[in-house]
Parts: C-alpha cells; structure tokens; sequence
C-alpha cells in the first residue's frame, strides 16, 4: 500500500473530518508536517476539506526558525492558502519544562486562530513513532490504566476536533515520501538533546528494543490502539457500575459497602477508582495506592470507623456505607448542655433551635420534628445534651428501659450521627425524647383531650 493510499484509507475508516469542514493545518517546518501539507493537497475531490489554513508557531530558540519560517510562507503562497504566524521570543528563557510550556502556547494559538476564522479541525503530523515514544514515556510514567494509552488519532478540542492523519505511518515512509516528491523540510537539532525525556527514549530505549524484535514499535502502537479499544468497552460498564453504588454530594461521596465488596475483585477496583477518579481528579489529588488501601481496610474495619487518606480527603464507614468527604467534621463537645424553659427557643448551633411550648404559642414548620407529651407527666425545666455513656430511656411501644447505644446500634446510625444526636430530658433526668431517633412512652398524640407540650427541634 501507498503513502497516500495509507493515508486515504485512515481519513475515511475514522472520518477525520468532513467535506464541509474548515481545516487547519499545524506546520512546524519538520518532515512530518512539510509531508502532511503537501499530502494532503493531493487527495482526491471527495477527501478535500471545503477549506485548508496554515498555523506556524516561531519558537525563536535556533538560528534557523526565521528560515524555516519563510520556506512555509512561501510554500503556503505556493498553495495559495492563508497562513497564521505567532512569534515567541520568550522561548529562549524558559528553563524548566520548556516541552509543555511551548505545547501549551501553541494549542492556546491554534485555538485563537480557529475561533477567529472559524476553523473547526486542527490537523497535526503525529505520526507512529511518536505514538512509539508516547506509550513508552506513559508506560514509565505509571499512572491509571487510560494514561496509559498513546496518542488518540481524533479528540475534542474545546468544541472544535484535533485530528492526526499519520498517526499510523512510519518517521521512515514520511522520509521516503518527502525524496520521492522533492519536499523541503527541516531538521529540529534539539531532537538530539538527550535533556529531554523523549529524545532519550528516541535514541536509547527504542532501539535496544528493536535488537530484541525488530516489529517492537509496530507492536507499541498497536498495543495503544488495542489498549484504547478495551477501554471503549468497559468504561461505560465501569461508569453505570459506579452511578449504581454511589451518590454524590457536593464534595462528598456515600458508596453502598456491600455492593462494592460483592463485585468480583477486578470490577471493585475500577469502580471504586472511577468513583475517587470523580472526587479526587480535579485537585490532583488521586493516588492508585488509594483504591486497594480503601478496600483492604473495608475487608477488616468494624462497623464505625475512620480511615485517614491525604489531608484532607477522610473514608468513615457507618455500617453497611462508605462515606468519602473532603470536609472535616467539627468535633462535637459532648458535655454541651442548655436549659429549655416552656415557650422560649434555645439556638442550639447556627442551623438548630429547640423549643418546648403549650401547643398554641408556635407555629410549625413542615420539616421540624415533633414530640407531644402530657403536661402533668412533665418536671419543669428541660435540658437538651449530647449523649452520655450509660443513657437509657423508655421506648414508645415498649415496656422498660433501653440503652442509648443499643437503640443507635439497632437504627445503624454511625458514630459521626450519633455525637452529633441531641437528648431531651426533664427536672428528673428522665430522658424523654433521643431526638429524631427515639421517643419516650410518654409520647402520645397531639390531638387529645389531655394539656399537651410540644417539643420542636427545628434546622434552621
């Protein structure tokens, strides 16, 4: 098969662009580019896009970028094709991660120029030993399973599309075709700097692999697109697995335990990597020591505890859920107490009131809870406090007394809830309401011939 004949058949198998489509073109003066160009004007009729531009980045960091600069302006005058030139003189001053800060100004160029003009696919001269050098570089790299896959042949670029048409053609055949066809190009002299990590891999690592199997490179690229793929596949399994074990709130995640650990081993991994990869991605945060960590203390952890992941991201399993939060919860001062008299709200915190009142001196909210209990079993005042080891009260429904910690125990309330749960009781000490969990025999209904108090705790 051809060069151009490759080259057809890979714009049509993933129609990487349409007749109607405005294309840009990325020429930085190298082999690869000068090929592109000029391979592209010589498709036929049908794989001609309805417009073709010029985009050239001078990165003034060698003495010949101003010659390499003209040869593109004369050859896009050649093709009568429009061409856009961004001179960056501050390119000599970089010192540290010089590769992604100069990637970085051109793809902020491109996208200028497109949205200016109205260019809508970006093509660049990737081709397959770049796609080589990639996997091997992310490889080393570590990193998630998609890190892993190289350079994708067609992605989103804000709103627009990037397109690499040589993505599966050879740094040799692109020679081969510029000699064929008299095409000028050339040479980058820093592709022979070993500072950079890719030319290290370039002139070392990729060709001791090629002693052991002379088919090694073809076999990285061909890896990345069967890596890519799979991973086509599974990632909506993977996804819709974890939107049915997990709900999301804010900078919080509950995870249901159980369907988690009933997965087989390998489906609980990537679920549970992609619910942290949501949580965790945006702040860089994510580490893959996290997801076996998480699942080997879910294996031995009892029923309410903390597992300490990076500052400050907290796991609190309450039961039969996993609570994954960035927030950290207030400690609770558990010998907190107020005094309750009737008629009369006491704040309780900046988003709780508490109040005991004759049934005509309140207005209810719709969300407060609500207690009613004979007046004449009362002994005024009232107190509200946190828990105390040892608590027990009386229970609606029941005869005799029950443990505190035995009623959270039996509703499955975590530790956080329960030093958080606040406790009503009388003159006596008799506890008379764990609010929102657990009422007194007492409690009757509002609606009796017996004088009632209300006892209202309202969020705020």
């Amino acid at each position: 098969m051809t060069f151009l004949q490759q080259l057809k058949k890979t714009i049509k198998r993933h129609q990487l662009w349409d007749k109607d489509d405005h294309v840009l073109i990325a020429v930085s003066g190298g082999v690869d580019s000068m090929v592109l160009l000029h391979a592209i004007k010589q498709l036929p009729e049908d794989l001609q896009p309805e417009q073709i531009g010029i985009v050239h980045v001078n990165h003034h960091t060698r003495p010949e970028t101003d010659t390499e600069e003209r040869a593109i302006k004369k050859l896009a005058e050649r093709y009568d094709l429009p061409i856009y030139i961004k001179q960056w003189t501050d390119g000599a001053h970089v010192s540290i991660n010089f590769e992604q800060v100069a990637r970085d100004l051109r793809y902020d160029f491109f996208d200028r120029v497109m949205s200016e003009y109205n260019y809508t696919v970006l093509l660049t001269a990737h081709h397959r030993d770049d796609q080589t050098e990639t996997v091997l570089m992310r490889l080393i790299r570590g990193g998630l399973i998609e890190d892993k896959v190289g350079i994708p042949i067609k992605r989103e670029f804000k709103g627009k599309k990037v397109v690499r048409p040589l993505l599966r053609i050879t740094k040799d055949e692109l020679y081969r075709y510029a000699k064929e066809n008299d095409i000028i190009y050339f040479e980058d002299s820093t592709n022979q700097e070993a500072n950079y990590t890719r030319n290290r891999i370039r002139q070392r690592v990729i060709p001791l692999l090629e002693e052991e199997n002379n088919q090694a490179s073809k076999h990285l690229a061909e890896f990345s697109d069967e890596l890519d793929d799979l991973l086509g596949i599974v990632d909506p399994i993977i996804k819709d697995k974890a939107s049915q074990i997990a709900k999301y709130e804010m900078e919080d995640v509950t995870i249901q335990i159980h369907s988690l650990l009933s997965m087989p081993e390998a489906m609980s991994k990537l679920t549970l990597t992609e619910i942290l990869k949501r949580i965790f991605i945006q702040e860089k945060a994510f580490k893959k020591k996290y997801v076996l960590t998480i699942l080997d203390w879910l294996d031995d952890s009892t029923p309410n505890s903390t597992l300490d992941l990076a500052e400050p991201w907290t796991c609190v399993r309450q039961y039969d859920e996993l609570l994954i939060t960035k927030a950290k919860k207030e400690a609770v001062d558990l010998d907190e107490n107020y005094t309750v008299h009737i008629n009369e709200w006491v704040t309780l915190s900046e988003t709780e009131q508490f109040g005991v009142f004759h049934i005509d001196h309140v207005l209810l909210n719709q969300h407060d809870l609500v207690m009613s209990v004979p007046a004449e079993a009362l002994h005024e005042p009232f107190t509200i406090r946190h828990r105390q080891n040892g608590d027990r009260m009386s229970y609606k429904g029941g005869s005799g007394t029950k443990k505190i910690k035995d009623i959270f125990i039996d509703q499955k309330i975590s530790k956080i809830e329960r030093d958080q749960a606040w406790v009503v009781e009388d003159n006596t000490e008799e506890i008379l309401w764990l609010v929102g969990y657990q009422e007194s025999q007492l409690s009757n209904d509002l609606i009796t011939d017996k004088i009632n108090y209300i006892f209202v705790y309202r969020k705020l």
